[in-house]
């Protein structure tokens, strides 16, 4: 559980700078990171 915790976050940092230079329908956000990395 830790881990895939760790990895989550991993990847929703590695996206962070997509939400700002890229429109959130083109981020390749995968599906099971969208709803949380949405909601931050």
């Amino acid at each position: 559980e830790l881990e895939r915790e760790r990895a989550a976050k991993l990847e929703l940092e590695r996206f962070s700078h997509l939400k700002i230079s890229v429109p959130a329908e083109q981020t390749p956000i995968p599906k099971h990171l969208s709803a949380p990395y949405y909601d931050n």
